[in-house]
């Protein structure tokens, strides 16, 4: 789901924000967390469960290494390191390796045929850094563990940030996630903010892209210095 389209910007984001504010104060981490689980499985479809996956892998990961010492401590965050890795080397790696591996098996006399067909799930790259960056800060000791599945949920999957990032350390949003409040100047500020970057992206940058887009798709023989 793009930000500057039709449907986020007038169906969308009104409703995210009125079932936001209509609701309880306690119940805004879990609206935010449906909500940004929605927007993520508009894009990602049956992918989603990657998502589900390293909610529940990283938060209870948290939970352990903070309630441990030592060897036990060390090998759980090492665990749960590798199995973020994994997700992502498999769906981003294993076709470049597979490719890369098959010609020198042939030479051998061993066959692999041709690369399987993965779906890359949109964001993965960034919710698994973020969160390695979230039980590394753990491990560190600089930042305590989220207390409820809900909040690390809402943290991990927030929608504005999940499929482009920034990469957000927990540390930097631990205190608004258990107490923030919320002004009529800041809503109108954030819609502001929101809306200079839908001009910025709509009238420059997709503009822009249709010139690059056209440069790109010409013949290596017609690409001149001058037109590149």
């Amino acid at each position: 789901m793009a930000f500057s389209s039709n449907f986020f910007v007038l169906a969308y984001l009104p409703a995210v924000l009125l079932l936001y504010f209509a609701g309880p104060r306690s119940a805004r981490n879990a609206v935010l967390l449906v909500a940004s689980l929605v927007f993520y499985a508009f894009d990602a479809g049956k992918l989603i469960w990657l998502l589900l996956i390293s909610i529940l892998l990283n938060h209870f990961a948290g939970q352990a290494i903070a309630h441990r010492s030592g060897t036990a401590r060390r090998m759980v965050f090492s665990i749960a390191v590798v199995a973020n890795l994994a997700f992502l080397l498999h769906y981003k790696y294993t076709a470049f390796l597979w490719s890369s591996v098959a010609p020198l098996l042939s030479m051998t006399g061993w066959q692999i045929g041709p690369p399987p067909s993965i779906d890359m799930p949109i964001g993965i790259s960034f919710f698994t850094f973020q969160a390695i960056s979230y039980i590394a800060d753990i491990y560190a000791g600089r930042i305590k563990p989220a207390r409820r599945l809900v909040d690390f949920g809402a943290y991990h999957s927030l929608f504005p940030q999940l499929i482009a990032g920034p990469i957000v350390r927990y540390v930097e949003v631990e205190k608004e996630l258990h107490d923030r409040r919320s002004s009529l100047d800041d809503v109108a500020d954030g819609l502001f903010r929101f809306c200079i970057g839908l001009g910025k992206k709509l009238i420059l940058a997709d503009t822009m892209g249709s010139v690059a887009d056209s440069v790109f798709a010409l013949p290596a023989n017609e690409l001149t210095a001058g037109v590149a």
